[in-house]
């Protein structure tokens, strides 16, 4: 039996709400923004999929979260249960069993408790003849509003109507953490603007029978789910699975058969075309306007469109994110049940040559790496995270400068507190696990060695990972971290600052990073810190050395890095193909007050041409030491 909580997401100085209008309710301030953003304005509507003539009754469905974390316990023979809604074509009067709705106000309640384990009532109120309007339980200033009459869906603040209580800003994008990351309250936040999407723009039929909204199990998916990953609905099962997690059973002896309905079929390409036009984040640097029109003009219709067979919709899936996109936050990660787990990307089948290129400069410098490594006796340095070697340089960090390198953030897979080795609070490396465990370790070592004057982070190789890791080292580098981040959706920003315990013992602050440390008689001890990067660091790989360019406290070495500003949005189509794209929430650097964000890299102090330099601890350790 295993317990599992389903996360999301893996960017001031005092706080500060800025507003286009507000009103006043007791010490209270809230957004009244009457800018609105109208999602998909294209000219002409997409055609209608069906009419609903009525729901079947409510189904029980079997729901497997077995290998995620979340406050529930489940398991492969006892999953959870919830319950979908099965629609009956008005037209032929047979029911879309391929088709699931749910009811909103059950699944946003179910699902938030999922997702962040706060329970809270969600309640819904009818505003007027064919309108439902469902506040945050957590400030009911904010609310969503559906409209069956202009089939719309409608948020006074889509960022706001989203917060939960452990939020520190409306756009705090790090997944609850236990006890290792404390917000600060040092925050910043500027409201973004109304959002209504038109699902009649999309031919997408909403429903609502006394007062309950029936929206598509896909819609709930792609505009209120977060950055949780998609619930993929196995109507042959009549079971829902975390499309995470699906594997040996969720494919069956009868997948890889196309028995998709002609709505399924019809309503995967517009939610796909809907999906797209609300979450992807780099429309504008791609020259994208509405994502109908951009299937068009690539070709992509002929595999994505309703016509086309799920094998080849796969396909069309993995050439808009591997060749269109290629900006390395989009990728393919599962084909449907339709077309089953055999699946094998064609060998003809174009990939961009950037995407092709960065993937081969990583395997270079891993190369060069390991062979600088090798010949100076420390390949054996490491620990393995995410099945990547770690290294950790020199043994016992000795010498005057600690090498520390990450390949990826990941999030803490182990409870550190009380773990002792020896009989004593202190890591052995054998106890590291992940990215926080490393940072504890490290921050031990260099704390005993009184002769470590420099400290290098070593993110040469590193390709992202998990925002609160990356929060975590941030912080530990800096006394405390901010994270900045902006919506191109909303035009929302938020900056959350983050405190660390280091030591383990339940209390956060600078005495607990590299910018608290102390000599033996008290006095301050000051290391100095480096960071370097090159083309490959990219994600929070990119955002770590933005954070350090803006803080003045690291130098960084190497060569620019890889960008990829975007947060993930985990996606699926409604046939249950799994893919992620980058998000409309992109990671910023600030100046003069200003966010920009960073996809174009963040350029080093010193530029070193030669990598076989930069793995040459020796050498990188006198160049420090006559940087001074």
């Amino acid at each position: 039996m295993k317990k599992t909580r389903i996360v999301f997401a893996s960017i001031a100085a005092s706080f500060l709400i800025l507003m286009a209008s507000c009103a006043q309710d007791g010490d209270k301030y809230y957004l009244l923004n009457n800018s609105t953003s109208v999602v998909a304005s294209a000219e002409n509507n997409m055609d209608q999929i069906f009419s609903i003539a009525s729901f079947r009754d409510k189904m029980e469905v079997n729901f497997y979260i077995e290998s995620l974390t979340s406050p529930y316990s489940t398991s492969d023979g006892n999953p959870l249960k919830t319950g979908i809604y099965i629609p009956v074509d008005a037209a032929s009067q047979t029911a879309v069993e391929d088709v699931p709705y749910v009811d909103f106000r059950e699944y946003h309640e179910k699902f938030t408790l999922l997702k962040t384990g706060e329970s809270s009532a969600i309640n819904s109120e009818v505003t007027s003849l064919g309108k439902v309007r469902v506040r945050n339980p957590q400030n009911t200033n904010y609310y969503v509003e559906f409209d069956e009459g202009n089939q719309t869906i409608y948020f006074n603040d889509y960022d706001a109507f989203f917060k939960t209580a452990y939020m520190g800003t409306i756009l705090d994008m790090t997944n609850l953490h236990g006890k290792y990351l404390k917000r600060s309250d040092n925050k910043f936040e500027r409201y973004g603007k109304a959002i209504t999407l038109s699902l009649k723009k999309y031919g997408i039929p909403m429903k609502i029978i006394d007062g309950t909204v029936y929206i598509p199990l896909q819609v709930y998916n792609d505009i209120f789910n977060g950055f949780a990953p998609s619930m993929i609905y196995n109507h042959n099962k009549k079971a829902l699975y975390i499309a995470e997690v699906i594997s040996g059973s969720y494919y069956d002896a009868e997948s890889g058969k196309d028995t998709r309905s002609e709505v399924l079929k019809k309503l995967n390409y517009n939610s796909l075309c809907m999906n797209m036009d609300f979450n992807y984040g780099l429309k504008d640097i791609h020259g994208i306007s509405v994502f109908a029109d951009f299937f068009k003009e690539t070709g992509l219709i002929k595999d994505l469109s309703a016509s086309a067979s799920a094998e080849d919709f796969t396909t069309g899936i993995i050439k808009m994110v591997c060749n269109y996109f290629a900006d390395f936050h989009s990728g393919w990660n599962k084909p449907s049940y339709y077309v089953g787990a055999s699946y094998v990307r064609p060998a003809n089948l174009i990939i961009n040559p950037i995407y092709l290129a960065q993937n081969a400069l990583m395997t270079s410098y891993a190369s060069i790496r390991e062979k600088a490594f090798a010949d100076k006796g420390i390949s054996a340095r490491y620990y393995t995270e995410n099945g990547r070697k770690v290294y950790l340089d020199y043994s016992e960090f000795g010498g005057n400068t600690a090498y520390i390198t990450y390949d990826s953030f990941v999030s803490a897979k182990k409870d550190y507190y009380g773990l002792t080795s020896n009989g004593t609070n202190e890591l052995a490396l054998s106890d590291v696990a992940d990215t926080v465990g490393l940072v504890i370790y490290a921050h031990q070592q260099i704390k005993k060695n009184s002769n470590i004057k420099n400290v290098v982070i070593d993110l040469s190789n590193n390709g992202g990972g998990a925002l609160n890791a990356l929060a975590y080292i941030s912080a530990w580098c800096l006394g405390e971290s901010t994270i900045n981040i902006k919506s191109t959706l909303t035009g929302a920003m938020g900056s959350t600052n983050y405190l660390v315990d280091v030591d383990l013992n339940g209390e956060y602050g600078v005495s607990d990073t590299l910018q608290g440390l102390k000599n033996s008689d008290g006095t301050s001890r000051k290391v100095n810190l480096y960071c370097i990067t090159s083309p490959t660091s990219f994600s929070c790989g990119n955002a770590l050395p933005a954070i350090f360019k803006d803080s003045g406290k690291v130098v960084l070495l190497g060569k620019k890095s890889g960008g990829g500003a975007c947060v993930v949005f985990n996606g699926s189509s409604s046939d249950g193909t799994v893919f992620q794209i980058s998000s409309c929430y992109q990671m910023c650097t600030t100046k003069n007050g200003s966010f920009y964000q960073a996809d174009e890299g963040i350029e080093p102090d010193f530029i070193f041409s030669d990598f076989s330099n930069i793995y040459d601890r020796e050498y990188l350790t006198t160049y420090i030491d006559n940087l001074k």
